[in-house]
């Protein structure tokens, strides 16, 4: 089994919200299909190979719907589908910079946690808009932080729409590096 690489906050919620009672890697396409009480098939999307945690759940819960009732086994799936989303990982993505800004900026999403990897800076202007997170990536509280910039720092937030902008103290053509930023998304 595997765990999921791409999935949205919505396709989660569906899976939680549905009574799973089995779930495979179809061969096809790569993806997860969760099986629910109703024979509803859910695509969770394509699976990595590298996934043990999401494979032990999903036997686990395979092998102990037959040996229980049908509302334990409701339970059962549910708590398997929310432990494959706790390791859904996104994968690097590169992410576009707003007008006048230029540099590489990358994200990841691994469960509940963002990553931002790489650098960028303004030539000139004051477009304080790096960039936007793409939704399903965004934190459901705003994020301000501090992040190196040349030889100072600059405010970096990250509202809950996703943008992410500079604040004070940046200084046009300075580059400012994202490597160290880490933050929850609930």
């Amino acid at each position: 089994m595997a765990t999921v690489t791409s999935i949205t906050a919505v396709k989660a919620q569906e899976i939680e919200d549905a009574s799973v009672v089995s779930g495979a890697i179809d061969p096809g396409n790569g993806h997860l299909i969760l099986t629910t009480s109703g024979g509803t098939d859910i695509d969770a999307g394509v699976a990595r190979p590298d996934a043990a945690i999401a494979a032990a759940v999903l036997t686990e819960t395979n092998n102990r719907i037959s040996d229980v009732n049908s509302e334990e086994s409701a339970r059962i799936a549910a708590d398997a589908a929310h432990v494959t989303a706790l390791h859904t990982d996104s994968g690097w993505t590169s992410l576009s910079f707003a007008s006048g800004w230029t540099g590489t900026l990358f994200w990841r999403k691994i469960g509940n946690r963002l990553f931002l990897r790489g650098s960028g800076s303004r030539a000139s202007g004051s477009n304080a808009t790096v960039a936007t997170l793409p939704a399903g990536s965004r934190p459901l509280q705003t994020y301000s932080g501090v992040m190196r910039e040349g030889s100072g720092v600059v405010t970096v937030a990250i509202g809950t729409d996703g943008v992410i902008t500079c604040g004070g103290g940046y200084t046009n053509g300075n580059t400012i590096y994202f490597d160290q930023l880490s933050l929850l998304t609930d």
